[in-house]
């Protein structure tokens, strides 16, 4: 049962923090505690978001960060599905998400050619 955390410094423990759905993995994915997978798409994700903040930098251009960003987290989240086919999930996974990737791919590639074409 979920409790309000107090102010005591020994009652900080995560069951009094957090309420209980966001602890209780088993709720969000029916795995055991380690999967080998499921840490690839996290790494994916966690790719993409370095890939924006690294491209928020250089570029001035919300689409160009935000498509670039998503681009490269799409390439590493289908590279992870190709490399862990053997793992489970679903057969079309490995296919449909490196459509998505070069979808985004050349979402990219156009509206930057685009954008350079411009005056």
């Amino acid at each position: 049962m979920y409790q309000s955390p107090s102010n005591s410094a020994s009652s900080a423990t995560p069951s009094r923090i957090a309420p209980p759905p966001l602890l209780a993995i088993a709720t969000i994915a029916r795995f055991p505690p380690y999967n080998h997978h499921f840490l690839h798409d996290v790494g994916a994700f966690q790719i993409g978001l370095g890939a924006t903040l690294l491209l928020a930098v250089w570029f001035r251009d919300a689409l160009v960060v935000a498509l670039g960003g998503y681009t490269l987290g799409a390439v590493a989240h289908a590279a992870a599905h190709v490399l862990d086919r053997d793992l489970g999930g679903n057969p079309s996974d490995p296919l449909s998400l490196t459509i998505l990737a070069l979808v985004a791919l050349t979402a990219v590639l156009l509206y930057a050619s685009r954008k350079e074409m411009r005056p």
